[in-house]
């Protein structure tokens, strides 16, 4: 769905949102789950960036008419204040991603990925991200074998184990703990 212009709502599966590049690259800025606002704000702010959606796990997706909401904006306090409150946080979730590749390390950015893909498996208290290198290499935006050498040290330490298409984590503390090392200012 790369260069999507329109909005919605996700009803189930997860979805993310990214910006593309020329040569190809992606950079995913945020994963929707079900009850979060989806797709571009384009056709009521104008185009500004190469924003594609693309689905994680099957999705629905409730869409929006853009006049529709365009009308209900202008009519609805309460509804002008719930579109504000949803684009602010897809800026705040900008701002995060541009920190964390900005500041950190291609580990930080893979495990931070990892653990917003992860979903339990069947029944069980298993963490299971179903993903293949390439994709979260695209995710991350560089390529397949650096994610694999990130892998293979997560391998190593005994926080994750891989299969194919996807990617068990078996301790989530320790993978969070390498998340994320740039902070807010005081």
């Amino acid at each position: 769905m790369a260069g999507w212009t329109r909005s919605g709502v996700v009803e189930s599966g997860v979805a993310r949102a990214y910006l593309a590049a020329g040569g190809g690259r992606m950079l995913t800025i945020r994963y929707v789950r079900p009850g979060e606002l989806i797709g571009s704000p384009f056709p009521i702010i104008g185009k500004r960036a190469p924003l594609g959606i693309s689905a994680v796990t099957p999705c629905v997706i409730l869409e929006f008419d853009i006049e529709d909401l365009r009308q209900v904006i202008a009519s609805d306090a309460t509804a002008a204040n719930q579109v504000v409150d949803a684009l602010s946080q897809r800026l705040q979730d900008t701002y995060a991603t541009l920190a964390a590749h900005a500041f950190g390390t291609m580990a930080e950015r893979v495990a931070g990925h990892l653990l917003d893909l992860a979903q339990p498996a069947d029944d069980t208290k298993r963490l299971v991200a179903r993903v293949t290198q390439q994709e979260l290499a695209e995710a991350v935006g560089t390529a397949r074998e650096v994610v694999a050498r990130v892998l293979q040290e997560f391998r190593h330490d005994g926080v994750v184990a891989t299969a194919a298409g996807s990617i068990e984590i078996l301790q989530p503390e320790q993978l969070a703990s390498r998340v994320g090392r740039w902070h807010f200012p005081e």
